[in-house]
């Protein structure tokens, strides 16, 4: 059985064309033709072999994380997180406290680059975006940067 024009046939099986006679009406005098003569159908066959399929029962199973791990593994990034938000929360309480508040802000960050570099990666939870240098680069860039506007901005009156 040939496929619909444009659709190529499954893979891996070869599909041959049966010939075919066209049906004509009772009143016409020709008589029905047979069309091309039958010829194996075959796809493309990738260049590489491929690997047989696996199914999904004998496939190897899965390596388990430990209990405990998983459910430690974004401590840091909370840690990280409420001292963030907490002095974002005091830098909110008014102009006298903007100072201190970007000053919790920037030690956060710099916290996050200090456990980032000090806890490993399976522990690292959401701390975990790239390779441990640039992380602790980047946060550390970060955490200065905070803390240097925090320190130039002038004292309130």
């Amino acid at each position: 059985m040939l496929t619909e024009r444009g659709k190529r046939p499954e893979t891996g099986a070869a599909i041959l064309a049966t010939p075919t006679t066209h049906a004509t009406p009772a009143t016409s005098a020709a008589p029905a033709t047979p069309t091309a003569p039958a010829r194996p159908v075959t796809p493309a066959t990738p260049a590489t072999p491929t690997a047989p399929a696996t199914p999904a029962s004998h496939a190897a199973p899965r390596a388990r994380p430990k209990p405990g791990v998983a459910r430690l593994a974004n401590v840091p990034y909370a840690l990280v997180l409420a001292a963030t938000v907490a002095g974002l929360g005091w830098t909110s309480l008014g102009p006298r406290h903007v100072v201190p508040g970007v000053l919790a802000v920037a030690s956060a960050v710099l916290v996050a680059a200090v456990l980032r570099l000090a806890v490993p990666d399976r522990r690292a939870g959401l701390l975990l975006s790239r390779r441990r240098v640039f992380d602790v680069l980047v946060l550390a860039a970060l955490g200065a940067s905070i803390l240097a506007v925090v320190l130039v901005l002038p004292a309130p009156a």
